[in-house]
């Protein structure tokens, strides 16, 4: 069955306006993330001394619907208190997921790259 012109008029506008409100949500979405990440950089500078790097889909582009914060910090050396670090960095950007990278543990090629790629916050 073939659609008449008018009724795949009707089809290609409603799927147009849905794609409008999906980048909408999206644009909305990736600017709370851009915030709760700067709350939570402020937070680990100020009561850990760290400096933090933002790397990933937020900060290299392809954010989408389902992307998580990527935060590398540089100069944390109470690993012993990690997860309790991420948790209070989880408090801050939830409800969104977040990666805690400590840069001293990661391979030195991917640190290398975050240092230099990645966003100074």
């Amino acid at each position: 069955m073939l659609l008449t012109p008018e009724e795949r008029k009707k089809y290609v506008t409603g799927w147009r306006r849905r794609e409008e409100a999906r980048r909408e949500a999206l644009e909305k979405r990736k600017l709370d993330a851009l915030d709760k990440t700067k709350k939570a950089a402020g937070f680990l500078k100020e009561k850990y001394g760290v400096k933090v790097f933002l790397f990933g889909s937020l900060a290299w582009g392809g954010f989408w619907e389902r992307s998580d914060i990527d935060l590398a910090v540089e100069g944390f050396s109470d690993t012993k208190n990690y997860f309790k670090v991420l948790g209070e960095v989880w408090d801050i950007v939830s409800p969104f997921n977040v990666d805690l990278v400590l840069l001293q543990d990661i391979d030195e090629s991917f640190r290398k790259k975050i240092q230099a790629d990645g966003i100074i916050l």
